[in-house]
């Protein structure tokens, strides 16, 4: 699912979940987003201390699916954490229950590991 309706002109939005100790911590993992471009992969945005699931919300803003991403660990309780975007990247609105799961598409989900996981493919020179 393109997070944007505009992406045919951009290229595929890509949701990436690095794995492992230089990437996660206690409070979760990073997540990123990536759009296609010519030039390559563009970084739209960052998520720190991310868990599965991702949702894309059926509300847009600036043209692009709002997103829910859970929280948990660390020492905070677990919620999920609505984002909207401003046009140029993604910021926090809200801090939402952890029950019920919101609504939307999963982007997202399961228990993936670095053996279930798999590669962002490179581009071709």
């Amino acid at each position: 699912m393109s997070l944007n309706p505009v992406s045919e002109c951009r290229g595929e939005d890509h949701l990436v979940l690095p794995m492992g100790p230089f990437f996660c911590g206690t409070g979760g993992c990073n997540l990123y987003l990536f759009t296609e471009s010519e030039a390559g992969y563009v970084l739209i945005n960052s998520f720190p201390r991310s868990r599965l699931p991702v949702i894309a919300s059926l509300h847009k803003t600036a043209g692009w699916h709002d997103l829910i991403r859970r929280e948990s660990g660390g020492g905070a309780p677990t919620a999920y954490v609505l984002h909207r975007f401003d046009g140029t990247r993604y910021s926090e609105i809200e801090r939402l229950p952890a029950e019920p799961m919101p609504a939307g598409n999963l982007l997202l989900d399961g228990d993936y590991s670095y053996d279930t996981g798999f590669p962002l493919p490179l581009r071709p020179e």
